[in-house]
């Protein structure tokens, strides 16, 4: 019986470190992508005044160049703002 208890707070500490850790690299990939200076779907959604899904749309049909990374679709900046898309 001692044992089991043992067991099962050894699994529950396991978890809790498990989930620690995705948010510490989820927390390290946001803060990486910042420092390169990279656009996430939203700043771009901002930038052109849009909605995320119509930003969605424009990368997956090639109207927008992106950068896949590992934390998720990026975007440069300047090559959205040379693109020759204007803010709505």
């Amino acid at each position: 019986m001692k044992s089991l208890r043992l067991l099962k707070r050894k699994i529950e500490e396991s978890k809790n470190l498990t989930r620690e850790m995705e948010q510490l690299y989820d927390k390290i990939l946001a803060e990486s992508a910042q420092e390169e200076g990279l656009w996430s779907v939203q700043d771009v959604a901002n930038y052109l005044r849009c909605n995320k899904s119509t930003v969605y749309q424009a990368y997956q049909s090639g109207k927008l160049p992106y950068r896949q990374t590992i934390g998720g679709i990026r975007f440069d900046p300047d090559e959205i703002r040379n693109h020759g898309i204007i803010p709505a």
